[in-house]
This record gives C-alpha cells, structure tokens and sequence, in this order.
C-alpha cells in the first residue's frame, strides 16, 4: 500500500477516519499528497488514472479514461466500454490496466478505416510493444501473476500497474504522436 511505503508508523485516528472515508474529501486530499511526494517522476495521465483508480473506477477504466480525449471519445463512453476489462476481465487473466493502455493505443494507432483497414499490423506491433514494456518493469500482464497469491508473492499493487501503464503510454506519445 502506498500509505506505508510513505509513512513508517501506523497512521493517527484522524488519518484513518479520513482514510476510511468518513471524510471523503480529506482523505482524498491525503492520497494526493502521498502520490504527489511517492511518485515524482509520474507524468500527468498516470497521476490522472492513478486518481481515476482511487476514485472507484477499474484498473482498465482508471487508463482508458486518463486518455479519454486522445482516444476522441467522451469518458463517459470510454468508462462503459472498459467496465467489463477490469480484473483481468473479471477473471485475473490479462491485467486490466493493460487493456485500458491497449485501448487507448489502438485509438492513436488506428486509421479508422472501416472499408479498408490498413493500419492493423502496425498497431499489433505497437500492442507487443507496449505489452514488452510493461513485462519488462513487473515479469507479467497476467492479473492472477500480478497480484500474487497463496504461496506466490506479489508482483505489482493494482494502483502500480495502473501507474506502469499509464507512463508507458504516455512516453510513447511523447515520442511518437504529434
């Protein structure tokens, strides 16, 4: 949890009440102060889709969203149409901050060509290329693996992968779309 990699002692009674969300407002707050000083080199998407994720949306809702605008849909619609992703697709399979990376990816990778798709080899290359990635920082895209399990340790926390995808993403903008 990132509250106690921030802190090394056991939060007050005021800090867990807000935590608990008896005051949603303030505990809000704190979780922004911890992201802001745990994760410096964050970048504006992640830090939006970290606090989507916090906000109750899925892990594959949480990225989708973040990129709602580049993806030229509505977030509401993005949040529909990436409901059923998270979870690794309700079933620990392929990680839900993935599919929502991957989403997201295929809108600025597509050409939208309904009669003549000619785009569809350069996007699977780039979904392999993002799916690397993001094998490379956590050994896995598999919910179940990240997220361990009896006798089996925990690769990556829901809000890690959320943020891992998120970044990745956004690099790949920074270097590839004008």
């Amino acid at each position: 949890m990132i509250y106690e990699k921030f802190f090394r002692k056991q939060p007050s009674p005021a800090v867990r009440r807000a935590l608990h969300i008896k005051n949603k407002q303030r505990a809000f707050e704190i979780k922004r102060k911890m992201l802001t000083e745990v994760h410096i080199k964050m970048g504006k998407r992640a830090e939006k889709a970290l606090m989507n994720h916090m906000s109750g949306y899925n892990c594959a809702q949480a990225v989708a969203c973040a990129f709602s605008d580049v993806m030229g849909m509505d977030e509401k619609d993005v949040f529909r149409l990436a409901e059923g992703f998270g979870f690794g697709m309700g079933s620990k399979q392929v990680c839900g901050a993935i599919s929502g990376m991957q989403m997201a990816a295929s809108c600025l990778s597509s050409d939208g060509d309904l009669d003549d798709p000619k785009t569809k080899a350069k996007t699977y290359k780039l979904m392999r290329e993002l799916q690397q990635q993001f094998i490379d920082k956590n050994q896995s895209i598999i919910c179940g693996e990240l997220l361990g399990g009896p006798g089996k340790p925990k690769l990556r926390s829901c809000p890690g992968c959320v943020e891992d995808a998120a970044n990745i993403l956004e690099k790949y903008m920074e270097e590839n779309v004008k």
